[in-house]
């Protein structure tokens, strides 16, 4: 398992998310997809970040908590194209995330991305 830090800014939209994590892993949409989740509780499932919605539950849960360090972001590889099928658009318009991010002055948020495995792994 790999551990990295990247930053990710407050207001974050899942596309946006999604090409800083491709971009600190030196991956390319066009040859893998990115599904990322993180771990509340090991007892739990881990919960998935599908879009907006569940990036800001995310972030808030990350901002309200004191440790930077729990609920790492937990990333899976997989060697196919990223599309954004099923999410966002219509099966026929099925693309790889291209979205510019906004470049705001404001904080950000920092937590380390956990790469490989299933995120599952209990700690003593």
């Amino acid at each position: 398992m790999e551990t990295t830090g990247i930053l990710v800014p407050n207001g974050a939209t899942y596309v946006g998310m999604l090409e800083i994590v491709f971009e600190a892993l030196e991956l390319r949409p066009e040859h893998h997809t990115i599904e990322m989740k993180y771990v509340v509780n090991v007892r739990l499932c881990p919960v998935k970040i599908i879009n907006d919605r569940s990036v800001k539950v995310y972030m808030e849960l990350k901002r309200n908590e004191v440790d930077k360090t729990k609920f790492p972001l937990c990333i899976d590889i997989i060697d196919e194209p990223m599309t954004m099928q099923g999410i966002f658009m219509p099966p026929s318009q099925s693309q790889p995330p291209r979205q510019p991010i906004q470049t705001r002055e404001e904080p950000h948020i920092s937590f380390a991305a956990e790469c490989a495995g299933d995120g599952l792994e209990e700690q003593s």
